[in-house]
């Protein structure tokens, strides 16, 4: 059990020191990838600062280990832990069969779900890298333990099961990085026509996706009373309420809204109204406002109605991610 530690200066470099009692099970045996695992974790869990190299475990005052940690770590689908927000620890696999569960709603081709895989598995590398825990509730996605899905779907859960092992297995510990380092997973159902740009965001392009036109779901309309802004948009008791769009993203979509007296971030407008899409046409009308919107989504990163139908004119889950993302690199650590 990891008791205390500190970070030393020698010879101009960074030295952790882990203090470990008795109570921990320890061996001189222990396999020093194990160990690296469980160093990583409490790097994790205690939020350690620390870029150095050397690592000494100590245990009850006796130096037992001295481990040199990879500056370029190596992850392993099966062998590598994730800590979730709620202190449950998984392992990537099993992570990223939960938020396929989760998260995929429709059918879409073996080659566009292993594109969304190697996503997952970004996100989820960029958390260890930062020696962050993984949110269960981030802005594309969600976590539910998959082994609740074999309740929900008793019949059919070993069918899910083959078909998300196919895509994660072909893709095994791959992943996006931008600039040597992991990128967001970002991604959508339906664009409206033409994926976002994103401040900050160099690897998040404007770019066609045509077949998203043809969702089923991609043209939604939403009618909203006087009662109804009021109340969720925490406006002032008013007969009517005045629409101005003040800015528009390069997709055409929504950036921010005055409603009555106050200024709405796209964001927030589709949080608080539960809109689709913030690439919206607006009615007034005398009982309310309308809400016509396009697409189904933020719009960044990768469409999975797009990445479907590149997937059926037969390019595979690379091409799909290079369609989408610019100057990324597919990174394929040796385990």
């Amino acid at each position: 059990m990891l008791e205390s530690y500190k970070v030393v200066k020698e010879k101009n470099e960074d030295v952790l020191y882990l203090y470990l009692t008795f109570g921990y099970e320890f061996s001189e045996d222990l396999d020093v990838y194990e160990l690296e695992n469980k160093a990583n974790d409490w790097l994790c869990n205690e939020r350690i600062q620390f870029q150095g190299d050397k690592v000494v475990v100590v245990v009850d005052g006796i130096v037992s280990k001295v481990l040199h940690m990879k500056k370029e770590h190596h992850y392993d689908d099966y062998k590598t832990k994730v800590t979730m927000t709620n202190n449950e620890v998984l392992s990537i696999y099993d992570l990223l069969l939960s938020l396929l569960f989760a998260n995929v709603k429709m059918t879409i081709p073996l080659e566009a779900l292993k594109a969304l895989v190697v996503l997952y598995r970004s996100e989820i590398i960029l958390a260890l890298e930062e020696k962050k825990k993984m949110p269960l509730t981030g802005q594309f996605f969600s976590y539910t333990n998959h082994n609740y899905y074999k309740l929900l779907y008793p019949t059919t859960y070993q069918t899910y099961v083959n078909v998300f092992q196919q895509a994660i297995e072909q893709t095994k510990n791959e992943y996006l990085t931008y600039q040597d380092q992991p990128i967001h997973c970002y991604y959508h159902t339906a664009s409206n026509g033409y994926t976002e740009e994103k401040e900050g965001v160099p690897y998040l392009v404007h770019k066609e996706s045509f077949w998203d036109l043809a969702y089923p779901h991609y043209l939604q309309q939403r009618h909203f009373s006087i009662e109804q802004l009021k109340e969720r948009l925490h406006l002032k008791e008013a007969k009517a309420y005045p629409v101005q769009i003040l800015n528009v993203t390069s997709g055409n979509r929504i950036k921010s809204i005055r409603i009555g007296d106050q200024v709405f971030m796209d964001r927030d407008l589709i949080a608080q109204l539960g809109l689709p899409s913030s690439d919206a046409t607006i009615l007034v009308e005398k009982d309310g406002l309308t809400f016509v919107t396009r697409g189904l989504g933020s719009g960044y990163g990768l469409s999975l109605v797009g990445a479907s139908a590149l997937a059926n004119l037969d390019c595979n889950y690379r091409q799909i991610l290079g369609y989408y993302f610019k100057d990324v690199i597919l990174n394929v650590p040796d385990v």
